[in-house]
């Protein structure tokens, strides 16, 4: 017959041809499945995270909310304290800054969102005999901003005379809200 062959001829290779085409194919399949596993396990891990993170930022909008309902409830007042001039002056003197070397002046408002800015110019001017001490300027801005929050340092310039200072100049800013009820009168 015309189409057969007994091993010996050209024919005989064409079932292993097919059969190695079927391997190769088939360990491409396993090559992509195996990847496209990988692949999925991926994305089922960052969707995992991916819900975590949302779940977190719903919790932290929640305490947002309820941080800015709280402070609806309770609206800024003016700080009850009296002038910021005398309080600066008087925070000044428990500092140890002497009185001959602190200058303060008070600058003109300046409307800042929904806030009213009053910034303070406080000068400290030592001499050679009288030099002002590091420690003090600290303990000055930490008793103003502790016992007053809404007084901040805004900008502090700094020349040194040897190991103290010679000049400090201090921008220091009171922020109020500008619907704020004034204080109840003493």
């Amino acid at each position: 017959m015309a189409g057969e062959t007994n091993g010996s001829g050209k024919g005989g290779g064409g079932g292993r041809v097919l059969a190695a085409i079927l391997i190769l194919l088939a360990a491409g399949l396993g090559g992509l499945v195996f990847y496209l596993h990988r692949v999925s396990r991926n994305e089922l891990t960052r969707l995992k995270n991916a819900i975590e993170d949302y779940g977190e930022m719903v919790n932290m909008k929640r305490t947002i909310k309820a941080f800015q309902e709280k402070g609806r409830l309770n609206p800024a007042v003016m700080d009850a304290g009296g002038d910021p001039l005398a309080f600066l002056s008087t925070k000044a003197r428990q500092a140890q800054i002497p009185a001959n070397l602190f200058n303060i002046t008070r600058n003109s408002d300046v409307a800042a969102g929904a806030w009213k800015e009053t910034p303070y110019t406080v000068n400290l001017r030592g001499t050679k005999e009288n030099s002002i001490a590091r420690d003090a300027v600290v303990d000055f801005l930490r008793l103003s901003e502790e016992e007053r929050p809404s007084i901040k340092c805004k900008n502090l310039t700094l020349a040194f005379q040897g190991q103290d200072l010679g000049n400090v100049a201090l921008t220091l800013s009171s922020f109020q809200a500008k619907d704020a009820p004034a204080p109840p009168p003493k």
